[in-house]
């Protein structure tokens, strides 16, 4: 029984010979896997210092460029915004009912109004000015549906006076007939054709 265990011994080990051989390979293997999942946690975490260190910074000036527009665009109804810091949700004090609340409870104008601020804001906060290199012009697709008159001129002394000195040319699509003597230029566009200038 001895002679059939040495003779099991000597082939298991015949067998395996490769692996002994492998041995120091897949350890090596092994380590840069383990190196690269380190490094690849590492970035990961780095990115996110990074982001949150981004959108805080941001976050900060939205608000303040949202806290200046919101008057004029929803009838001084509304002046104060704030973003919220763990699912970034815009949230408007509203003083008739002396709290906090979120955009989705507003009436869809106002939501609108909300929302323009909101991206006049980021589009603010965002242009690449301490480098001295700030788009001259802004595109605004339909930005008055929704506002009545007051609103409307709000909006208007908003694009003639404060973004005005941010951008040179303002380019406001609309349907609106009433606009038409509003701005100092005019293109009228049919089926995606100048039509008068």
């Amino acid at each position: 029984e001895r002679e059939t265990d040495i003779e099991e011994s000597k082939k298991t080990m015949e067998e395996n010979k490769d692996l002994s051989e492998e041995y120091p390979r897949l350890v090596e293997q092994d380590n840069k896997e383990k190196f690269e999942i380190e490094s690849m946690r590492r970035g990961m975490k780095l990115l996110e210092v990074t982001r949150d260190g981004i959108v805080s910074g941001v976050k900060g000036h939205i608000e303040t460029h949202m806290m200046r527009f919101l008057p004029s665009l929803t009838a001084q109804r509304y002046n104060m915004a704030q973003i919220d810091e763990k699912d970034y949700r815009i949230k408007v004090y509203d003083r008739e009912a002396c709290r906090w609340r979120g955009k989705g409870v507003f009436s869809g104008a106002t939501q609108d109004q909300i929302s323009l601020a909101l991206r006049l804001a980021f589009a603010l906060s965002t242009i690449p000015s301490s480098r001295g290199a700030r788009p001259g012009f802004i595109f605004l697709d339909e930005p008055l549906s929704g506002f009545d008159s007051q609103r409307r001129d709000g909006l208007l002394n908003l694009l003639r006076g404060e973004l005005f000195k941010y951008f040179n040319q303002i380019i406001v699509i609309s349907h609106l007939e009433e606009l038409k003597n509003e701005f100092p230029k005019q293109i009228k566009l049919e089926a995606g054709e100048v039509v008068t200038e």
